[in-house]
């Protein structure tokens, strides 16, 4: 069995796609900067909440990571014709703005992928600092911040 390849349509075609880069870049900052956000939030949840809330957490978490984010994407792809497609299609709303809604819910799939990695993260850093730094920090005055640094 021998295949043919065509070293003209291959670079067409990479040529094609690399126009897609920096839109594909901006996605991953945009899903990058709120999965750091939201993740310092719930590591500082995790670490100052109660149990009953660490747990619920903890839970969610464990089924985001076993989720494959390919299957995040057709999911979030299906829920987002199912619900918005029929309602911008009465509304005579224009491909751009069609456009920028997708783009939400790729940040979004992104955000939801990268969150319980970026939380766990975060929460080691911030429980790698023991309790005896944080009370000399506290001690000559410096603010929590500077503490952490």
């Amino acid at each position: 069995m021998s295949t043919n390849f065509n070293l003209t349509q291959f670079g067409g075609s990479f040529l094609s796609a690399f126009q897609y880069i920096p839109q594909t870049l901006l996605e991953a900052f945009v899903a990058f900067a709120l999965a750091l956000i939201i993740g310092f939030v719930l590591a500082l949840i995790r670490i100052c909440g109660s149990s009953i809330l660490n747990d619920f957490i903890l839970v969610v978490f464990s089924v985001i990571k076993s989720i494959p984010v390919y299957l995040l994407f057709i999911s979030a792809g299906m829920i987002y014709v199912l619900a918005v497609g029929n309602m911008t299609a009465g509304n005579g709303m224009n491909s751009s703005s069609q456009n920028l809604s997708t783009r939400g819910v790729v940040s979004l799939v992104l955000t939801i992928a990268y969150l319980p990695a970026m939380s766990e993260a975060l929460r080691g850093a911030l429980r790698a600092v023991p309790l005896e730094q944080y009370e000399a920090a506290e001690s000559v005055g410096l603010t929590y911040a500077q503490t952490l640094r």
